[in-house]
């Protein structure tokens, strides 16, 4: 039987009762994004209703892919819905709560701006859809209303940067045993630097000034209006040109506010990564490595790591291998022990074919991190011993990290996969990939099911 979980703690509990009080007043309007089974529904109630107040919770309640299993098989064993109905109506709130099934996405289309006196965010974890969750929510708050949400146990400067961005790229919340929802992490700390937290609970006020936020809902809007058409020339052009002079006018105000920003900050490297990846997010390429590169410039001489982090990331996406590898050696000399540095730069050696270096950075990666959640490193060795005829080594390191993750790897899945498949064992391999889907919802893996199918498997025979 699953253990059905309250979702959040009573530290956290107490920190947004707090958020909630300090927004008391009659008729007040609070929105849960994502309530789960209702304790944080509960915690915040008791004031909403002291005051005639509505709560609006909107959750699907049909779980997300890549949470974790406690939580995936409480969805698969129990009707979280009649749960969270229940404990509602036994605590005697049913009349302060409109429960609105759906994706936050999809609720948000249909609430009216300016509205609510608190928003609280709990939804999907994961880096985009809490991105998405806030430029899409945010306009929803009244000028003096909070925004706060569930998760943010660290700033992103205090994280491992590096893992931040490969569990985000991933598209998981947050995997193997390892304490922190990264896609929380990041988003927050991209939009607001400067956050506080409480216990778990994050939280601005609309009233504050929040530039990072403030540019992302302009290119947000920029992209909507222009279909996308952004510039990726030189300089600080960012989208293309037009002789609409309200058009024209938008773009100057646009360029304004990055300079701006970076000479406010005067290139602080949580502003810069922030501007960065934002960017990046809007698919302006050449302007976020451009930034980047200038940064690094700007900052020489000083602890840089999480730009050169960040810009070793995107020039390896943006199919500049040869100089990403450059910069994660650089990264490597700074910080010789740290794991995910080592992992990263003997997946590059192995991509260009220095298959002996990726193995020497493997193998010292793997007595680095003994104790330490690692399972792309199990996957990496997997691979590499498969290549070279290891297969018992090979099975070995992949069944590990199968074992560590749960099958929550999607990599390792497809990899495994395909080493049952060369064992002509085509049917486990296709069970195996049904099994994770369920979990994952993964289009890759969909992909593995699919080629199988069209190939016979599985078929009644």
């Amino acid at each position: 039987m699953a253990v059905i979980l309250d979702g959040i703690s009573n530290e956290d509990k107490i920190a947004l009762e707090k958020l909630v009080k300090k927004q008391s007043k009659p008729g007040m309007v609070v929105i849960e994004l994502g309530s789960y089974t209702g304790k944080s529904s509960i915690s915040m109630l008791p004031v909403i209703a002291q005051n005639n107040g509505r709560l609006y919770c909107v959750d699907w309640f049909k779980g997300m892919p890549c949470s974790t299993e406690d939580i995936q098989w409480s969805y698969k064993e129990h009707n979280i819905l009649d749960i969270f109905l229940n404990r509602i109506k036994d605590e005697g709130y049913e009349k302060n709560t409109i429960t609105l099934i759906g994706r936050t996405d999809e609720v948000c289309d249909v609430i009216g701006d300016n509205v609510a006196d608190l928003i609280f965010i709990d939804a999907d974890h994961r880096y985009e859809n809490v991105r998405k969750d806030i430029l899409k929510w945010y306009p929803k708050l009244k000028n003096n209303g909070v925004l706060c949400g569930h998760d943010y146990l660290k700033h992103l400067k205090d994280c491992n940067y590096l893992r931040a961005l490969e569990l985000c790229e991933e598209n998981v919340d947050m995997m193997f045993g390892e304490p922190h929802h990264y896609g929380v992490i990041r988003s927050i700390s991209e939009f607001f630097p400067d956050v506080k937290f409480e216990s778990s609970i994050w939280h601005i006020e609309k009233t504050d000034s929040h530039p990072l936020l403030e540019l992302s809902l302009k290119l947000a809007s920029t992209a909507a209006e222009h279909n996308k058409t952004f510039s990726q020339s030189r300089g600080v052009s960012i989208v293309n040109q037009s002789s609409d002079p309200l058009q024209q006018k938008r773009h100057e105000e646009l360029n304004e506010h990055i300079h701006q920003l970076l000479e406010n900050e005067k290139y602080s490297e949580m502003v810069v990564t922030s501007i960065g990846s934002i960017l990046w997010n809007v698919q302006l390429t050449t302007m976020a490595l451009e930034l980047l590169q200038t940064a690094l410039s700007k900052t020489n001489g000083s602890d840089n790591s999480m730009t050169l982090t960040l810009y070793a990331v995107l020039l390896f996406k943006a199919g500049n291998v040869s100089l990403s590898i450059e910069c994660f050696e650089k990264l490597n000399r700074l910080r010789p022990d740290d794991p995910v540095i080592l992992n990263k730069l003997g997946e590059l050696y192995y991509s260009i074919g220095k298959k002996e270096q990726a193995e020497i950075i493997f193998k010292k990666t793997f007595s680095l991190a003994l104790n330490y959640y690692f399972p792309e490193l199990l996957n990496n060795l997997g691979v590499l011993y498969w290549e070279a005829g290891k297969k018992e080594l090979a099975l070995k390191a992949i069944i590990d990290g199968m074992n560590m993750t749960k099958g929550t790897h999607v990599n390792i899945v497809l990899n495994y996969s395909d080493m049952l498949q060369s064992q002509k064992k085509a049917d486990i391999a296709l069970s195996l990939l049904e099994r994770h889907y369920a979990l994952s919802k993964d289009s890759r893996i969909m992909a593995g099911i699919k080629q199988l199918k069209d190939k016979g498997h599985g078929m009644v025979k």
